[in-house]
């Protein structure tokens, strides 16, 4: 009896083992499993987020690729317009070219497209000196862009801190400091197209959180200071300040010193066709620049051009003697065309 006791015990012990042994297998199986399961989907989070990273980059190239066909495509058509005998017919089948591969979508061909158009024009002298012109135009334009965008999302986050400050225990203070970090952030690397974002979501938010005619106040009673210190702009002053900056502007002497009056139809008349300019500074300006400021002037009327190799002297600047000036880089440097008076009539 005793024996049989002994051995229920026994089987019944290596029974509970070799349970035991069982879930302990299957308690490693699960796991095992969920870590498998785990890194799977660490792998497809990873294989995701690679291909939103090579989305963002493809959308971004094409987005590139197309904003600098449209520069380049803008002044072709301006260069030839002006210079028609100076564009090769070549030109004309590459254009189509880039063009239909752009309405195809295929990048590849789009990119290369691109290269060969470009690489043809530079080529042409006179086209490399105008482009590298307009994007001079273009870079300070987006540079001053910039650094609007960049001022602005400064104040709004100035604006936050100061009214925190003012209402700690505003309801609203800790929705403004969490806006106050996006905008944060969105300064460190700054980027025009993210800082618009940042910049309407806040003024979205301070209209939510009725705070905007607040921040409309702290502007106003905090200008920032204009980067470039430009002249303020008035109703006098406001055709030179404001407007394209590829734009010529031609402004003239009518005090009858420079040999230039207007008839009664308001149009230009140079005395024997002939208009003499001077700038005041020192002429650094290419063959191109110049041709295209003669070319404006004999637009006007002028059959000749002559430019002085001297910078105007005082006397060429008294009241009413103003400059004409191209406005590509700042009001303040360059492109100043004065029309002064001729060696025949007492200079």
């Amino acid at each position: 009896m005793d024996d049989a006791v002994s051995t229920a015990q026994r089987t019944a012990l290596q029974i509970a083992e070799a349970v035991s042994d069982v879930q302990r297998l299957v308690a490693e199986k699960d796991a095992a499993e969920s870590c498998a399961t785990g890194i799977r989907a660490s792998i497809e989070a990873f294989d995701q987020k690679a291909d939103e990273l090579r989305q963002k980059r493809d959308a971004e190239a094409a987005r590139v690729l197309q904003v600098n066909t449209d520069h380049l495509m803008a002044d072709l058509s301006e260069f030839a317009q002006r210079n028609s005998n100076l564009i090769p017919l070549e030109v004309g089948p590459l254009v189509a070219a880039l063009k239909g591969s752009l309405a195809a979508k295929d990048f590849e061909k789009s990119s290369n497209a691109f290269a060969t158009l470009q690489a043809r024009l530079e080529q042409v002298p006179e086209f490399r000196r105008f482009r590298t012109s307009r994007e001079e135009v273009r870079n300070e334009a987006a540079k001053a862009e910039l650094d609007e965008l960049t001022d602005t999302a400064r104040a709004i986050s100035e604006f936050i801190e100061s009214f925190v400050r003012r209402n700690i225990t505003s309801d609203i203070a800790q929705d403004l400091l969490k806006l106050r970090g996006a905008v944060s952030e969105a300064l460190v690397t700054p980027e025009p197209e993210a800082l618009k974002l940042v910049i309407f979501k806040s003024e979205r938010e301070f209209d939510r959180l009725s705070v905007l005619a607040e921040y409309h106040d702290y502007r106003a009673k905090h200008p920032r200071q204009s980067r470039r210190s430009l002249p303020a702009t008035t109703d006098r002053n406001r055709p030179l300040v404001e407007g394209p900056l590829d734009e010529t502007l031609i402004l003239v002497n009518e005090s009858g010193r420079a040999g230039v009056v207007r008839n009664l139809r308001g149009d230009l008349v140079f005395d024997g066709g002939k208009a003499s300019l001077c700038l005041p500074y020192d002429n650094t300006s290419d063959a191109f620049t110049m041709s295209e400021i003669k070319l404006k002037v004999r637009e006007r009327g002028a059959r000749t051009v002559e430019v002085s190799t001297a910078p105007c002297n005082a006397d060429m600047r008294r009241p009413r003697s103003l400059p004409a000036r191209f406005r590509p880089r700042s009001f303040r440097d360059g492109g100043l065309v004065g029309l002064y008076p001729s060696a025949s009539e007492g200079r």
